[in-house]
């Protein structure tokens, strides 16, 4: 379950994350007087309205990981019979997706402030009172709110494109890797079933 859920979570970052164009200078990261605080950092945190952030990316995952767990219940051998059934029967399985979604955001929902606090934590380590003052002052301004307002529609449309250039990839990538992996090591045959007593 847990590769599952990390295989998910990858894919809904790589759909909804712009990819940063690459200098040959780039800025550093953590600057030289890193060290601020986590006061002002939960103060950007919620300048930058990451609860909505995390919602849409949350949205995002929780059809991946609800999918995720029927198959995992679908496969289990001691899965019980009358929930493989509700999956099974397209009329039920909706109402399983359904309150799957709605189990899983809730318990996203209630871990926000262990993420914000978790962020704000490594901010305040990454970056200087003063880089983390300015930042909350830009994003105070019309502009750095313009800027915030925009996201969920930047996220869509980039989600778009990342999801095309990802199946792209996956068409190009899956084949090489197979001819790849069936040219390294021969096939080990997978052991016979125990002998039942």
């Amino acid at each position: 379950m847990r590769r599952m859920t990390i295989a998910a979570a990858a894919m809904a970052v790589l759909s909804v994350t712009p990819v940063a164009a690459q200098t040959a200078n780039p800025v550093p990261i953590v600057t030289a007087a890193a060290g601020g605080s986590v006061e002002t950092a939960t103060k950007l945190i919620a300048a930058l309205q990451l609860r909505g952030t995390f919602d849409r990316t949350f949205q995002q995952l929780t059809p991946l990981i609800s999918n995720g767990v029927i198959a995992s219940i679908q496969r289990a051998s001691d899965a019980p019979a009358d929930l493989k059934a509700k999956i099974e029967n397209p009329a039920s399985r909706q109402q399983v997706e359904k309150i799957l979604g709605e189990e899983i955001m809730k318990s996203y929902r209630a871990r926000y402030a262990q993420i914000i606090d978790a962020t704000a934590k490594r901010y305040a380590a990454t970056f200087s009172e003063a880089d983390l003052k300015a930042a909350l002052a830009f994003y105070q301004t019309p502009v750095g709110q313009r800027f915030i307002a925009a996201q969920s529609t930047l996220q869509a449309e980039l989600g778009e494109q990342g999801r095309a250039i990802g199946a792209e990839a996956g068409r190009e990538a899956i084949p090489i890797a197979i001819k790849r992996i069936m040219g390294t090591a021969p096939a080990v045959p997978a052991p016979a079933p125990a002998a039942k007593p």
